[in-house]
């Protein structure tokens, strides 16, 4: 016999965890109690679900779903709560941004301690998009979760919009403005932001030099030599990290195994040609595919043959032993 709605309010927000895909990770407590919304609301049981947008080439973004629960002892005591979460959701575009909290998305629950929900409280909520959550206790003192309605999920304006997150100091304000996530966050927003976005952004910057480098070359025959001997060695290994490094116009392109400051092989690029250094020496001048020059102890001569023998005969079995 359950002498208190607080005791309900864990296994609830378990439920939400292993149910609605509320993470309690690194980052999100997954779910929360008895919390304040806005300047009169206490929510008894908050959860959170993030999504990781990962669709847009510059950069990923976050969005945000709440799951709201109001719990009491007794279906009849619920219906007053069914009364209130309507109140809510028809005048869901005046609430205050705080109480939205940075949510794109939110569903919301009445929950009460009962054998069998009855159909006076099904009609209630169906009516009104509200989800039930039936509350039973065992002869252990366990209690289970049982969701006999499903809400219909709320689109809401007040999420934490894109321009919002193109950059930490930006991202961090529209977080912590946020009342909700001051209280479900396990972390300073910075630490989301350096883990979950900024990634993607340092890729997408990362790849836009390689592509400035590798389109260096004025000379076609020569810019495609360059971009062959890239892909070919790419292909090769894979798992050897790139990088090209300075300001536009990059005109270098580095391979380096684990740490990029270990370079194993540098791509230099010139208006007509292009150099192969090893290490830190040069080793060969290509202007194109059948235009190679060998540089030994400060001499250059003419390669005998083409680039693709040049490559499966010296360039790539050197990598194989820098792996």
């Amino acid at each position: 016999m359950l002498s208190s709605e607080f005791e309900c309010y864990d296994p609830i927000g378990n439920w939400f965890i292993s149910n609605k895909k509320c993470q309690n990770d690194d980052y999100f407590h997954g779910y929360v109690k008895d919390i304040k919304m806005g300047e009169r609301t206490r929510i008894d049981v908050f959860g959170i679900h993030y999504d990781l947008d990962e669709s847009c080439v510059t950069t990923n973004h976050l969005s945000f779903t709440g799951h709201v629960a109001e719990v009491k002892l007794s279906q009849t005591a619920s219906l007053e709560d069914v009364r209130k979460i309507r109140e809510y959701l028809e005048a869901i575009d005046r609430i205050n941004p705080e109480w939205k909290g940075g949510l794109n998305k939110i569903n919301f629950y009445v929950a009460f301690v009962a054998d069998q929900t009855s159909q006076e409280v099904l009609n209630e909520c169906r009516v009104s998009g509200i989800g039930v959550l039936k509350i039973q206790t065992n002869n252990q003192g366990g209690i289970k979760i049982t969701e006999d309605l499903q809400p219909v999920e709320v689109a809401l304006d007040g999420g934490i919009s894109h321009n919002s997150q193109k950059s930490p100091g930006i991202f961090e304000k529209a977080m912590l403005d946020k009342g909700v996530f001051k209280e479900v966050l396990k972390v300073h927003p910075s630490r989301l932001f350096d883990d979950l976005i900024r990634p993607r952004q340092e890729r997408y910057k990362e790849n836009i030099a390689l592509e400035h480098a590798l389109d260096y070359i004025k000379m076609p025959e020569g810019k495609e030599a360059l971009q062959y001997v890239y892909s070919q060695i790419r292909s090769a290994y894979p798992t050897l990290g790139t990088r090209a490094p300075g300001r536009y116009p990059q005109n270098t392109v580095l391979f380096y195994n684990r740490d990029e400051n270990n370079v194993i092989l540098k791509l230099e690029a010139h208006r007509r040609n292009f150099k192969i250094y090893m290490r830190d020496t040069v080793q060969y001048r290509v202007t194109t595919k059948d235009d190679i020059v060998i540089f030994e102890q400060g001499s250059g001569y003419s390669y005998n043959g083409n680039l693709q023998r040049l490559l499966n005969s010296d360039i790539l079995p050197r990598l194989k032993t820098q792996q």
